[in-house]
């Protein structure tokens, strides 16, 4: 209402000015004038991580724009960790697009894939929007995953797949308005179609009618997941310490996660990220964690 009143004010003034002979330019209006939108570069980037339990990733990724307002990111990855049984390989990649990146109001959607096709994989498909004001940046994030798991049936010589359905809800929310600092909220809750009893897991594991890696990658995946996040911006980077508790969903065993993460500017085309942290698993040895990225834009 009120910016109909400003426009019909502004109609009005026009029509006075061209009596008088006179005719003013129209004052520029924030609701309808549209800002130029920036233009999208690529970018390539290389992160390597390790822990203290001696797992190793390795991930590559790859941003470019597909028109002026569309910008594609592409991630691939290998996982390396050891276990009682011997080493769990896996791999991943993620594909994801963005419509109007950095802008008020922005849209994405990602699919992400992880595991390996011989004995455990899954597939997440997570849709995103993104809200931003002066002081704020609002995502709303649900998202889709199944499980799959290749099963031996030794007695009858055959495998076969079985399939886990899960939906989530999550979102994150930042602050913005006391910069340079700036502080968050983020979280995801899973819905799963049934329920994944531990005991037969393990008994399937202890057998051989799924593999260490399968028995590993379902044993990690979440319940629910919650942290808060604050950090700094500087001239030549930022800094972030988060901190988040989440839940696995087969042994509903608790764990807490610290983690600072920072980004240096090197020059306006190269970047590192340096990242560590500290896990703490209920019933199971804490483990410590590091990872560097290095980022090239042009």
């Amino acid at each position: 209402m009120m910016a109909r009143m400003f426009l019909l004010i502004c109609c009005l003034t026009g029509v006075v000015a061209r009596a008088e002979g006179t005719t003013p330019a129209p004052p520029p209006d924030p609701l309808f004038d549209e800002k130029p939108a920036p233009e999208l570069g690529w970018s390539g980037s290389a992160r390597v991580g390790l822990d203290s339990e001696h797992t190793r990733q390795v991930e590559l990724g790859l941003d470019f724009p597909l028109e002026r307002e569309l910008l594609a990111s592409f991630e691939a990855g290998r996982s390396v960790s050891t276990s009682e049984d011997g080493l769990v390989d896996t791999s991943s990649f993620g594909l994801e697009l963005t419509a109007a990146p950095d802008s008020d109001l922005e849209g994405g959607v990602r699919y992400d894939y992880f595991g390996n096709t011989e004995e455990i994989r899954t597939h997440e498909l997570t849709p995103s929007v993104t809200v931003r004001t002066d002081d704020w940046e609002l995502t709303a994030s649900p998202g889709l995953r199944l499980v799959v798991t290749v099963v031996d049936r030794p007695l009858i010589g055959d495998t076969i797949t079985r399939s886990h359905l899960s939906y989530s809800v999550g979102g994150r929310a930042r602050y913005l308005g006391w910069s340079p600092v700036f502080a968050g909220a983020f979280g995801t809750r899973y819905l799963y179609s049934r329920a994944i009893r531990e005991d037969r897991l393990e008994r399937s594991a202890r057998i051989g009618a799924i593999s260490q890696t399968a028995f590993t990658v379902v044993s990690g995946i979440l319940d629910w997941n919650y942290g808060l996040s604050a950090g700094l911006e500087l001239d030549a980077g930022s800094v972030e310490l988060s901190a988040s508790t989440s839940r696995t969903f087969v042994s509903k065993a608790d764990a807490l996660a610290f983690a600072l993460a920072g980004e240096v500017a090197l020059s306006d085309d190269w970047a590192l990220g340096p990242e560590v942290g500290r896990y703490l698993p209920e019933g199971s040895p804490p483990s410590t964690f590091g990872a560097l990225s290095v980022v090239y834009s042009w």
